[in-house]
């Protein structure tokens, strides 16, 4: 039970930081610096490096590893970033949370 227990905060907290990320975070065209296959402990994944710059001009580095290649180096894609902390941000469209489409 408390295995389970955990793994419902696990999802929860997840779901949660990905509604906040869309509530209040930005949108911005991030650029494909580097895409590479890794080998990681559940098979291989794709690790994407890009680059993009907020509203006030900063420019900011990431990553990000997918299941599946996402963009090919030098193509650019969509992230959202939070307004006060630039290095927490998704990809778009985010896995667990979608916007109402009203």
């Amino acid at each position: 039970p408390a295995s389970l227990q955990l793994l419902a905060w696990g999802l929860a907290w997840g779901v949660r930081r990905a509604r906040v990320l869309l509530e209040e975070g930005r949108f911005a065209d991030a650029r494909v610096v580097e895409s590479t296959k890794v080998q990681n402990q559940h098979g291989s994944a794709y690790r994407l490096r890009y680059e993009f710059t907020t509203l006030s001009g900063a420019k900011v580095t990431a990553t990000a590893e997918l299941g599946r290649p996402a963009a090919a180096p030098g193509e650019t894609m969509q992230i959202v970033y939070h307004r006060d902390n630039p290095r927490w941000n998704k990809i778009y469209p985010l896995s667990l949370v979608t916007p109402d489409k009203r």
